[in-house]
């Protein structure tokens, strides 16, 4: 399991990108967000997340909030 930071996430449109502590950039969707509360995912929050390889890059699942921002 990865950690990252949540750089952008849409809800309107369901996703965003988490830039992982080894500096990845992962797309992620609204269905890979596994919180009871999903609007604890945020610009900023510290997240745990499995990484995959897709067709069209990394893409994150199983995104868990690890610590809020401020």
């Amino acid at each position: 399991m990865s950690k990252g930071t949540v750089r952008w996430f849409n809800r309107t449109i369901g996703a965003g990108f988490i830039r992982t502590d080894n500096g990845e950039n992962v797309l992620f969707l609204h269905s890979a967000v596994k919180e009871s509360d999903p609007s604890l995912i945020r610009e900023g929050a510290r997240v745990r997340l499995d990484v995959q390889e897709s067709q069209y890059g990394l893409r994150a699942n199983n995104v868990r909030v690890a610590e809020l921002p401020g």
